[in-house]
């Protein structure tokens, strides 16, 4: 069992054990608190434990009586307590939890734990058992990504908020290491499992997207920068994936009837269209301003495609075949 696995089962034991000691209290009075602790399999003093979480965290009216020895509700009280969820909230809150996977391993993945425990112990009993069974049904699978570190993304968000420069080195795989510069933190994105950050160079104005994977030595300075107001959206308004160009084209491909029910199924940019042609075909056009995605994605699906246009992107998808077909020849 996976540490994250783990951690959840431990946290539904939790709350079944707080769920016997609210029961204890109201249909069976006169209890001890080691009487308790001998009926659920645990040690006094664990009982104490939950009995203070009860009284701190949910206030509820629990006493200890000493001429009983025994600790009792001095209120009545009528339904256990906690955060009441519908079936929709409880299956969001558990691809929520779910998703919480990808961090295993990295600093993010700690205060992420912490977060998902104390709201797992707020849940009405009703809301997590019905979590505990959804999430055998609901699995997230590993997409061979590389975690980032939790302190780098905290630190890169808040600069980005608080408008501070930040500085740091930067390995690419296509060119080599560049000088330190300042530049200005602008927006933090998510996209295929990795992270990114937009950011501008304080004296061209130029913007460019870095991978926070990339990046070491990070250093925030003090100095900041006015609000150059920016709209991620407008930014990859034309984007099929996270690369960025400054030509945009538009896009044909023809789809066989194979790939087309897939292809229909996702949106990548506002631009995009889709007709019908013969025998369940389709023809796909949308207008980016990069082609290095959309190229691997074309390729991805093999003979159920074809570049219409741009010539462009028709010659480099033959320039690629070719260069494959060539790595498969036998050597005589």
């Amino acid at each position: 069992m996976s540490k994250i696995e783990t951690e959840k089962s431990e946290s539904f034991e939790i709350l079944q054990r707080i769920q016997q000691i609210h029961h204890f209290l109201i249909s069976e009075s006169h209890l001890s608190g080691a009487k308790m602790a001998e009926r659920m399999g645990v040690s006094p003093k664990t009982v104490q434990r939950y009995i203070k979480f009860m009284k701190e965290e949910w206030h509820l009216p629990i006493s200890y009586d000493s001429s009983l020895k025994c600790y009792v509700y001095t209120e009545t009280v009528s339904e256990f307590p906690g955060v009441k969820l519908d079936h929709s909230e409880v299956f969001s809150f558990l691809l929520a939890w779910r998703s919480l996977g990808q961090y295993e391993g990295s600093r993010l993945y700690d205060p992420l734990k912490g977060l998902y425990g104390k709201f797992l112990l707020h849940l009405g009993v009703h809301s997590s058992n019905a979590l505990r069974l959804m999430e055998e049904r609901v699995v997230f699978l590993p997409s061979g990504r590389k975690s980032v570190e939790y302190e780098l993304i905290f630190q890169i968000a808040k600069a980005c908020q608080n408008q501070n420069l930040i500085s740091f080195e930067y390995s690419s795989p296509t060119s080599e290491p560049s000088p330190r510069k300042k530049i200005l933190p602008l927006c933090l994105m998510f996209h295929d499992s990795r992270w990114y950050l937009v950011a501008q160079k304080t004296q061209e104005g130029q913007k460019r997207i870095y991978s926070l994977v990339r990046m070491q030595e990070l250093k925030v300075h003090i100095t900041k920068f006015e609000d150059p107001g920016f709209d991620i959206r407008d930014y990859m308004q034309h984007s099929f994936g996270v690369h960025r160009g400054r030509q945009q084209q538009k896009v044909k491909i023809w789809f066989d009837a194979t790939a087309a029910p897939i292809v229909r199924e996702r949106e990548w940019n506002k631009t995009q269209s889709i007709q019908d042609r013969d025998e369940g075909a389709i023809e796909f056009s949308i207008t980016v301003d990069h082609l290095t995605e959309i190229r691997s994605w074309i390729l991805k699906w093999g003979s159920h495609a074809k570049v219409l246009e741009p010539k462009e992107l028709v010659n480099s998808i033959q320039s690629e075949l070719r260069a494959m077909l060539d790595g498969y020849e036998e050597e005589e």
